[in-house]
């Protein structure tokens, strides 16, 4: 179909990392990675080295954000993908509803911008684990390992995990609304995105990649050799917390 882009619609802990690892590892789809993460233009100036105050208006600003974005992006292999979490998406569409006013849906100015999109809505089935895995990388700031089992990216100090029902709880709660968020706007904007599950994700990494190369039109021969650069990370305290969590009364 031609695609040149696409949105993976997703929540933290889902596999994104792990997708856009092994997507930019294809070589022929772009380098996904949250771009557009923090709901703030400053934040994407900063993360994208532009001056916030060399350009004219916000409308420039926003202009120069985005094309420095597609050209990290792309890797020469002219495809643009973009990991959007949930809690992001209201922010971004209603920036590139400042820079195209002249259009009446999400998707229209989407395409304008990056070319014909394609999404993905990659989402974890089980709740409980997903946010359990959130609040054990928030305590100990260990967020991703290797598959050699080498740190890949800390973001805080290693400190030791807590059982914390009230973090887990509303974690939940959180990756719910997500959900909900991304299916409200699907439907609201006539999109029909691939579906995908952290589960199938993390249980053969291969078979899902070669669901998105092929909804792309992209060849997957390239994913011969490919592995997954990531290990689980879920270990016996994760299962320890999950049956604790089930024992606490509603």
């Amino acid at each position: 179909m031609g695609y040149k882009s696409y949105i993976i619609c997703t929540s933290p802990r889902s596999g994104s990392t792990l997708l856009c690892k092994l997507l930019t590892n294809t070589n022929v789809a772009g380098v996904p990675n949250s771009y557009f993460h923090k709901p703030s233009l400053t934040n994407w100036t900063e993360v994208h080295g532009i001056a916030p105050n060399c350009l004219a208006n916000r409308s420039k600003t926003l202009e120069a954000v985005l094309k420095k974005a597609q050209k990290t992006d792309t890797a020469e292999t002219g495809v643009f993908g973009l990991r959007l979490q949930g809690g992001s998406l209201n922010y971004f569409m209603d920036q590139l509803k400042l820079l195209h006013p002249e259009l009446n849906s999400d998707v229209d100015r989407l395409n304008a911008t990056f070319g014909e999109t394609a999404f993905i809505f990659l989402s974890r089935k089980n709740k409980l684990e997903q946010a359990i895995s959130c609040v054990k990388a928030m305590q100990t700031g260990l967020w991703h390992t290797a598959a050699n089992g080498a740190e890949f990216e800390r973001l805080a100090p290693t400190q030791s995990p807590y059982f914390d029902a009230k973090a887990i709880r509303q974690h939940i709660a959180e990756f719910e609304e997500d959900d909900q968020r991304w299916e409200y706007w699907f439907t609201k904007e006539s999109i029909q995105p691939l579906r995908l599950s952290y589960e199938d994700l993390a249980d053969d990494p291969s078979i899902t990649l070669n669901k998105v190369l092929e909804m792309l039109d992209l060849q997957t021969s390239c994913t011969i050799g490919i592995k997954a650069p990531l290990a689980k990370m879920a270990d016996e305290l994760n299962g320890q917390w999950a049956t604790r969590y089930h024992t606490i009364p509603n």
